[in-house]
């Protein structure tokens, strides 16, 4: 029997406080026992499923329908996924000199998000396949989508009426007896979903201002460049949570991604979440000009301006870029054009994808 240490944390957004269980403390710790090559790499929908879903709507609609956006949440998401009995046993919790044995999964186990993820896509495959809603993208534990405003339907055990496809999910959640509370389950011309602000009717993301000064300030103090011959490092603990940020901005701020170009380099090889790495002055610039651009920004992706129809363009090219070479095709022509990766020391997959792209301009150009 194990018994890990717990302690609370702060919800992100809230006021409330998340029960932690850590299992990766100590040299025998529970995370330590798990083949992490297995519970990693699950995909989560994130927005541009969403904006791909909201154009399509668009396109069809013309922009003639108001629409409401919705999100539905899951309440005690992971613990309602029962464990192996073995398992329970290493779930031991100590209060006031009493053992209680948990036995489903907590929060700080490393496994806990893969395997609520395979249950919840399942759910998802279920409300689109059977249940017939269409529009649907989920995240972790949350569920969101849109639908006509004057489309409502009632939900009986909270006496209100909400989207139609969200009362479906929510009766779906009955059938499958999966918790949620009502303060969970919202909607409105502009929601935030995953902290980013959506407006069906504009066809809007957007970033609020508090939260791109966050971000900037977070930016800036990495670029900080170090005086009197000192230098700065960060854990790799650290390192992945400002790269999962900057990725979360990436939704609003799509334009930006050339700044992890070197930033995912300097990582390579590194697993030890306490190793520590050093910041170089690429990293600094890099993330410099990042927060120059969100500062000088409105925080707002306009949806509606980056749709354009395939078949409208002028020019078709296919390209892709790997280790050891790249190449483009023009499908009218037939002309294809490949050339070796270049030699060039600290430039990831990403700055050869870019590169693609601009050859690809040039010939453009040229032809």
């Amino acid at each position: 029997m194990y018994c890990m240490p717990a302690h609370a944390v702060p919800k992100p957004n809230s006021s409330d406080l998340r029960m932690v269980t850590n299992h990766s403390a100590g040299p025998y710790s529970l995370n330590s026992m798990v083949d992490h090559n297995l519970v990693t790499g699950y995909p989560l929908d994130n927005m541009t499923h969403m904006g791909e879903m909201l154009r399509e709507n668009y396109q069809l609609t013309e922009g003639s329908v108001p629409m409401f956006m919705w999100k539905s949440d899951i309440a005690e998401a992971y613990h309602l996924m029962p464990l192996h009995l073995l398992w329970q046993l290493k779930q031991v919790n100590t209060v006031d000199g009493l053992r209680y044995v948990d036995r489903n999964i907590t929060f700080g186990n490393s496994s806990s998000a893969a395997i609520f993820i395979s249950f919840n896509s399942l759910v998802a495959w279920i409300a689109k396949n059977i249940c017939g809603i269409r529009h649907l993208t989920t995240y972790m534990d949350d569920s969101s989508g849109f639908g006509p405003q004057d489309d409502l339907l009632l939900y009986a055990p909270y006496s209100s009426s909400f989207p139609r496809d969200q009362t479906l999910l929510l009766q779906l959640w009955d059938d499958l007896s999966i918790l949620h509370k009502p303060k969970k389950q919202v909607f409105g011309s502009s929601i935030p979903v995953i902290g980013i602000d959506i407006d069906p009717n504009c066809m809007t993301l957007s970033l609020s201002a508090q939260k791109r000064v966050d971000l900037c300030d977070t930016l800036l103090s990495w670029a900080i460049k170090p005086v009197n011959g000192t230098k700065s490092h960060y854990q790799l603990r650290h390192w992945q949570q400002i790269a999962g940020w900057v990725n979360w901005a990436f939704n609003v701020f799509p334009l930006l991604r050339p700044c992890l170009n070197n930033f995912y380099t300097k990582l390579r090889g590194s697993h030890d979440l306490c190793h520590k790495i050093w910041v170089n002055n690429v990293i600094r610039d890099d993330l410099a000009w990042a927060a120059r651009h969100i500062e000088a920004s409105d925080g707002i992706h306009l949806l509606r301006s980056s749709f354009w129809d395939p078949v409208s363009a002028d020019l078709t090219a296919y390209c892709d870029t790997c280790p050891k070479g790249m190449g483009f095709w023009y499908p009218q022509s037939q002309l294809a054009f490949f050339s070796p990766t270049p030699d060039l020391p600290g430039s990831g997959i990403f700055y050869f994808e870019a590169l693609c792209v601009f050859l690809i301009r040039i010939c453009n150009r040229v032809f």
